[in-house]
């Protein structure tokens, strides 16, 4: 998951993980600190946000939304899943 962009704030970056351990964030959450041009380039994504991005185990990209995801959602993705 990548929750968070932090561009040239390190003390950003100290808060979003204090909170992470905090709250006992069991899932790996990535904190991208580079410019926004690589970040949207590397995704190939359009600048709406939030963007969802769903990989299989291999890291192959499997769906992808943009925009919010909903309760009722959660059927779509399972089905990419199981």
């Amino acid at each position: 998951s990548m929750d968070f962009a932090v561009f040239g704030e390190s003390t950003a970056i100290r808060k979003v993980t204090q909170f992470g351990a905090q709250s006992k964030v069991e899932y790996p959450n990535v904190i991208f600190g580079g410019r926004t041009d690589d970040l949207t380039g590397h995704f190939h994504l359009s600048g709406a946000i939030p963007t969802s991005i769903l990989y299989d185990p291999k890291g192959q990209e499997k769906a992808r939304w943009i925009g919010s995801l909903y309760i009722d959602d959660l059927a779509k993705i399972k089905s990419y899943v199981s």
